[in-house]
């Protein structure tokens, strides 16, 4: 990467290594890539450019003793080859959301995002119905204005972002 960046997140994680074993690293995210940096002495130990980048995605398996819900793995290029590391942290969601938020820079190219319109209910009794377009992207759900009346204003503006990480449920 050229020169540092402010980090956008830094986060204590666990690497799962099939020939080291688990050990800790400092996994910070960047707004050019991920760093990743031994906790005892700072030195960086692992760098991967957005562009190098092929997905991150959460891991669920299972275990003798139950599921495993704090994996995630990590998949790149590396020296023309796919490669796939494997971590976990209590933070998975956030590590997630943050880095997909970067996907448009992945090395591979972005499929197009699904758009479909829908309602938005509000009021106490959820009476009041407002035409809403939502698109659904690798990190979460955004809602885009229609223009019309209760709509927030100009068509085709964001009007909110709905990260995963934060949504409980979608109902049909």
């Amino acid at each position: 990467m050229a020169g540092p960046a402010p980090d956008l997140g830094s986060y204590l994680i666990v690497k799962h290594s099939t020939w080291k074993g688990k050990y800790k690293r400092i996994l910070s995210i960047g707004a050019e890539g991920i760093t990743t940096y031994n906790p005892s002495s700072l030195e960086v130990t692992n760098q991967w450019l957005y562009k190098h980048i092929i997905n991150i995605s959460p891991t669920l398996r299972n275990t003798a003793q139950n599921q495993v819900a704090n994996e995630f793995q990590l998949s790149m290029y590396k020296r023309n080859k796919v490669d796939h590391m494997r971590f976990s942290s209590d933070h998975r969601t956030d590590i997630i959301t943050k880095v997909l938020g970067h996907r448009a820079a992945f090395a591979q190219p972005l499929v197009d995002n699904l758009r479909c319109t829908g309602h938005k209910l509000s009021g106490q009794d959820g009476s009041k119905r407002s035409s809403v377009i939502l698109l659904v992207t690798p990190r979460g759900v955004e809602q885009i204005s229609t223009g019309a009346a209760g709509g927030g204003g100009c068509a085709g503006v964001t009007v909110a972002h709905y990260h995963y990480a934060d949504i409980a449920a979608l109902v049909p």
